[in-house]
C-alpha cells in the first residue's frame, strides 16, 4: 500500500511532462483516486501510442480513460482535444464530450492552451456564446494580453454582427447587441491608446460599427494613423485601403498616389493602383499602370505573372488590342528572360487569337526552357496541329513519348498523327511501345483500344478492329465514340446490324447533342431499312450544325462568315441525300447531295447521284 503514492507521483510527472509538452497544464490537477491514476496512465499510453502512430489503439485508450472517470472535466478536455476535430463521435457523445470539457475551461482560465483550442472547437461548431465566454474569462485572467483582449473584442463584434442579421431576417430595426458592440468598440479603443494607430484595429472598428458608422470620426482616425508615418509606403498603401472600405475614391487615389511617389519600387503600390484603376473602370490607365507594375524592380516575378495573367484574361473578354498585349510581353521577357511560364502564357493567347503558328514557337521557347514539364510538349503539339506542322508535331509528340514514358497521351497523338498520314504500321508500333498492362486511367485504356480500332479498321483489318472496340467499351462503358465507330463500321460492313443499332442507341443516349454520332444512328437505320426513323435522326444531326436556315431560325449573327462555323460534312449530306430519297423526296435529296459533292468535289458516288438524280442500292 506504501507504493501506491509513489506510483501516482510517477504518473503525475509522466502526465505533466506530456501536459507541458502538449503546451498546456490540463493533466496536473488529477485526482488521486485509484480510478483516476488508471485514467492518467492511459491517457499516458494513449499519447505515446498516438506519437508513434497508433492511433486505433491511442483513441482505443483514450475511450477507456473516459469509461472509467466519465464526469472528469479535465479528462473530457484531453479527449476532446483529439476527437472533436477528428470527428469520431456521433453527435450526442460529440455534444456530451464539448460541454464536460467547456466545463473544465471555464473552471480553469489560467489554463491558456486548454482555453484557447477550446474557443476554436466552440468557433467550428457555431457555439459562438461558447467561444465568448471563454475569452471573457481568458481577458479576466490576463488582462495585459493585447491578444486575448483582441479575440474578446472580435467575437464581441461577432455577437453584435450576427445579431443584426438576426433583426434584419425578422423585419425589425437593424440594432443589433448594443451592448456588446460599445464593448468590443471600448476594448478595440483601448488597445490602440497602448500599441499606437493601428490599420486592422481600425478597419474591425469600422465592421463593428457597420450600422452607425461616425465617417467623420473615422476619417480622423485614419488620418491620424498616416499622419503617424506620413513618409512609410506600407502605411499610406493601408490608408488607401481603410479610405476605400468607406468608399472615399478620390482618398484612395491621393494615398496610392503618395505612396508610389514615396518609393518608386514600391511594386504593391503600383499593384494596388492598377486595381483600383480597374475598379473605377478607368481602363487606359489600367493599362498604363499594368505596365508600372511590370516593370517595377521592387516585385519578383511571381507577382507580375499573376498581374499579367489576371490582365491576359481581361484581355479577352475587354478586347484589349493584340499591339498593346504584345507589347506587355515583350516587357516582361526583356525583363525576365528564360521564363518558361511566361513563354507558355503568352502561347496560350497566341492561341486563343488564332495564330497558332506563333503561338508554337513560345511554346517551343518554354520546352527549351523547361523540358522537364510534360504540359508544354502538349501546348506545342496542339498549336503545332493547328497550324498543320504535322511533320514537326510528329517529331515533338516521338520526343515526348520517349522523354515521359508514363504518360499515354504522346503514344496517342503519335498514333493519330500517322494514321493520318496512312501510316498505319508505324501509328500500331507507337501504340506498342507504350505499356498498357498496368496503366489504371480506365477511360485512357479506352481510347488507347479505340484509336488501334481505328487504325486496324483503316487497314481493313475489321475482325481485330472490332476486338479493339469492344476493349474500348468494356473498359469504358460511357466511351460513346467508341461505341459510334464500331457501330458506323458494323453498318458499313453490313454486319450484325442489330448490335450496332443498340450501340448507336446506347451512344446516342450518352451524348445526344453530338451530330457526329446521331448521323451513324440515323445511317444505321436506314441500312436497316427504317427509313422514317433515319429521318428524324439525320434532321437531328443537321439541326446540330450551324447552316443558314439553322442559324435564321436561331438568332444568330453570321457577320462573322461561314468559314468560322461548323457546318455538316460531305458524309453527312451524302447520308441525308440517300435518307430522304427512300423517304420520297427526291428533291431534297438531290439538293443535299450536291452540297456534299461541294465540299467533296471529285467524288464518283456522290457524283452519280446527282448526275442521275437517284440513290443507286450498292
Amino acid at each position: 500500500m506504501k507504493k501506491i503514492p509513489l506510483i501516482a507521483l510517477l504518473i503525475a510527472v509522466l502526465v505533466s511532462g506530456l501536459a507541458s509538452a502538449r503546451g498546456g497544464s490540463a493533466l496536473r490537477h488529477f485526482n488521486r483516486r485509484a480510478d483516476s491514476v488508471r485514467a492518467a496512465y492511459m491517457v499516458t499510453e494513449a499519447y505515446n501510442r498516438l506519437n508513434l502512430g497508433e492511433v486505433s489503439a491511442g483513441i482505443t485508450l483514450l475511450r477507456h480513460a473516459m469509461a472509467i472517470c466519465p464526469d472528469d472535466p479535465e479528462l473530457a478536455f484531453l479527449n476532446a482535444n483529439l476527437m472533436l476535430p477528428a470527428r469520431l463521435l456521433d453527435s450526442v457523445a460529440a455534444t456530451h464530450l464539448f460541454d464536460m470539457a467547456t466545463q473544465y475551461v471555464l473552471a480553469h482560465p489560467e489554463d491558456y492552451f486548454a482555453s484557447i483550442r477550446m474557443a476554436d472547437f466552440a468557433d467550428n461548431s457555431d457555439r459562438s456564446e461558447v467561444a465568448l465566454a471563454i475569452y471573457r474569462n481568458l481577458a479576466a485572467a490576463y488582462p495585459d494580453r493585447n491578444d486575448i483582449r483582441l479575440g474578446f473584442a472580435t467575437r464581441l463584434g461577432m455577437r453584435h454582427l450576427d445579431a443584426i442579421a438576426d433583426d434584419v431576417a425578422k423585419g425589425l430595426p437593424a440594432r443589433g447587441d448594443t451592448v456588446a458592440r460599445d464593448s468590443a468598440v471600448a476594448i478595440l479603443n483601448e488597445i490602440e491608446r497602448r500599441t499606437g494607430p493601428d490599420p486592422s484595429i481600425i478597419y474591425q472598428t469600422m465592421c463593428i460599427l457597420i450600422n452607425r458608422l461616425d465617417t467623420a470620426a473615422i476619417v480622423e482616425r485614419i488620418d491620424n494613423y498616416r499622419l503617424s508615418a506620413p513618409a512609410d509606403p506600407n502605411v499610406l498603401l493601408n490608408t488607401a485601403r481603410l479610405f476605400d472600405v468607406i468608399g472615399l475614391s478620390d482618398s484612395v487615389s491621393v494615398n496610392l498616389d503618395r505612396a508610389c511617389t514615396v518609393d518608386s519600387t514600391f511594386g504593391a503600390a503600383f499593384m494596388e493602383r492598377a486595381a483600383f484603376y480597374l475598379q473605377e473602370g478607368d481602363s487606359a490607365r489600367y493599362e498604363s499602370e499594368v505596365e508600372n507594375v511590370l516593370r517595377s524592380p521592387g516585385l519578383d516575378f511571381d507577382d507580375k505573372f499573376d498581374m499579367l495573367t489576371e490582365y491576359v484574361a481581361r484581355g479577352f473578354s475587354d478586347t484589349v488590342p493584340v499591339k498593346s498585349m504584345t507589347h506587355l510581353f515583350e516587357t516582361m521577357e526583356e525583363l525576365h528572360p528564360g521564363e518558361p511560364r511566361l513563354h507558355a502564357l503568352y502561347g496560350g493567347y497566341l492561341a486563343e487569337t488564332d495564330s497558332a503558328a506563333a503561338a508554337a514557337e513560345q511554346f517551343g521557347y518554354a520546352v527549351d526552357l523547361n523540358p522537364a514539364d510534360p504540359t508544354y510538349y502538349q501546348y506545342l503539339i496542339s498549336s503545332l496541329l493547328e497550324s498543320g506542322d504535322t511533320v514537326r508535331a510528329l517529331e515533338t509528340s516521338r520526343s515526348g513519348l520517349s522523354r515521359f514514358k508514363d504518360n499515354m497521351y504522346y503514344a496517342l497523338v503519335t498514333a493519330s498523327v500517322l494514321m493520318q498520314q496512312n501510316n498505319y504500321a508505324e501509328a500500331i508500333a507507337a501504340l506498342d511501345s507504350f505499356d498498357i498492362s498496368d496503366y489504371r486511367n480506365m477511360k485512357a485504356v479506352s481510347v488507347y483500344h479505340q484509336t488501334r480500332g481505328d487504325i486496324f479498321h483503316q487497314m481493313n483489318l475489321n475482325d481485330s478492329a472490332y476486338v479493339e472496340y469492344d476493349l474500348a467499351i468494356d473498359a469504358d462503358p460511357e466511351n460513346s465514340m467508341a461505341m459510334n465507330n464500331l457501330a458506323y463500321f458494323m453498318a458499313l460492313d453490313d454486319v450484325d446490324l442489330d448490335r450496332a443499332e443498340t450501340l448507336a442507341q446506347r451512344a446516342v443516349s450518352l451524348d445526344p447533342l453530338n451530330p457526329t454520332i446521331l448521323d451513324t444512328y440515323a445511317w444505321v437505320l436506314f441500312r436497316k431499312k427504317k427509313y422514317p426513323e433515319a429521318k428524324r435522326q439525320i434532321d437531328l444531326a443537321l439541326g446540330q450544325y450551324s447552316t443558314p436556315d439553322n442559324d435564321e431560325k436561331a438568332g444568330v449573327d453570321t457577320s462573322a462568315g461561314d468559314d468560322e462555323r461548323e457546318t455538316p460534312s460531305a458524309d453527312i449530306y451524302d447520308h441525308a441525300g440517300d435518307i430522304y430519297f427512300m423517304n420520297g423526296e427526291p428533291a431534297q435529296a438531290l439538293d443535299f447531295w450536291k452540297k456534299a459533292l461541294e465540299l467533296s468535289p471529285g467524288n464518283a458516288s456522290i457524283e452519280r447521284k446527282v448526275t442521275n438524280k437517284t440513290y443507286f442500292f450498292e
